[in-house]
Formats: structure tokens, C-alpha cells, sequence
């Protein structure tokens, strides 16, 4: 064999273990997790409607300060899904 192509073969070997590495440990997680730990993981993608706790930012308490939003207001938001259009800025300030 020529020593020209021992770099590739390399090269190949290492992607294909590569691959096999990658699947084998994907399949693992995919059968380990126990029923409990995919719940959690399902009901954390998405919005949450109904959440038990939020927590604010120092940005976003001052936006709602700015606005006269209450931490109530922003729960009946998520929790129906109405905009208070009085207290929005449709148009916003263009700093142009």
C-alpha cells in the first residue's frame, strides 16, 4: 500500500467512528430516560400558559412600570391570550 493514502483512510476511519459514537450514544440517551424526565422535557418546549412562577427582568419590571402593567395583567395575558391595546405601543417611537 502506498503511504499517500494513509492519511485518507485515516481520515475515513475516523469519520465512520465518528458516526458510529454519535448514534450509539444518541440511541442510549433515547432508551435510558426514564418516562418522567421526557414529560418534563415536552411540557418545557413551547409557551406555558399556565405557569407557576415568572420571573422578570430588570428590564422588563421597568417596561411595565413605564406602562402601568401589573404582574396580573401579564398573567391574564398568557393565561387568555387578550392584548390590553390601551397600553400598547402599536406604533412605536421611531428613533430615526
Amino acid at each position: 500500500m502506498n503511504r499517500k493514502f494513509l492519511p485518507y483512510i485515516l481520515i475515513i476511519l475516523l469519520a465512520i467512528a465518528t458516526l458510529l459514537i454519535k448514534s450509539h450514544k444518541d440511541n442510549i440517551l433515547k432508551t435510558s430516560a426514564p418516562a418522567t424526565v421526557k414529560a418534563t422535557y415536552k411540557q418545557t418546549r413551547g409557551l406555558n400558559r399556565n405557569p407557576s412562577y415568572i420571573k422578570y427582568s430588570k428590564h422588563s419590571r421597568c417596561r411595565m412600570q413605564c406602562r402601568h402593567i401589573e404582574e396580573s395583567e401579564v398573567k391574564d395575558i398568557l393565561v387568555n391570550g387578550t392584548v390590553n391595546y390601551k397600553k400598547s405601543e402599536l406604533q412605536g417611537n421611531d428613533l430615526q
